[in-house]
């Protein structure tokens, strides 16, 4: 059958639960995202360190396995929030108020990347990099992954500002 009729769960059978204060989310999931980058200059200046070091080169990215990039993003609105001004002290977020809480928030933002490999060519100490590979990976796909949760942070944090600034806009019509 090419259109089948299926159960829809409740609430709570799906997974969801309720959180007070919440008027309403979306649940954004992102997988299987590979990519590839080739060529991307990179220069490694540890001349206040010891040991010092200076080396420059190229290094091509592969993100890969079977899973590539998932990003799991939870969003949260509080429509009402703007109703009952309530002084909440200084906020971290540049885009936000003293007096106001945010209307959308990220509640969750998870950023794995299931397999990067790197490979390093081009540069004064190729054969260190193929010693120290593993090591460099691993620190490169964790600050990528920081990198990318930042990001989406700071965008939901200016779309916030964004729907506070319409908002204040509509009230002042």
């Amino acid at each position: 059958r090419l259109f089948q009729r299926t159960a829809v769960p409740s609430p709570t059978q799906a997974g969801i639960r309720r959180v007070e204060g919440i008027e309403g989310g979306v649940h954004l999931k992102l997988t299987a995202i590979f990519g590839h980058v080739r060529n991307v200059r990179f220069t490694l200046d540890r001349s206040q360190d010891w040991p010092r070091f200076v080396d420059q080169g190229l290094a091509d990215l592969r993100i890969g396995g079977r899973k590539g990039l998932s990003i799991l993003i939870d969003l949260i609105t509080h429509p009402s929030s703007h109703a009952d001004p309530q002084p909440l002290g200084p906020h971290p977020h540049p885009h936000s108020h003293d007096f106001f809480p945010a209307a959308l928030s990220a509640h969750r933002v998870r950023v794995r990347i299931d397999s990067l490999s790197l490979s390093l060519h081009d540069s004064l100490h190729d054969s260190l990099y193929r010693i120290l590979s593993p090591l460099i990976a691993a620190t490169v796909k964790r600050r990528i992954e920081v990198a990318i949760r930042n990001q989406i942070l700071n965008v939901v944090d200016s779309l916030d500002g964004a729907l506070d600034r319409i908002s204040q806009s509509v009230a002042a019509l």
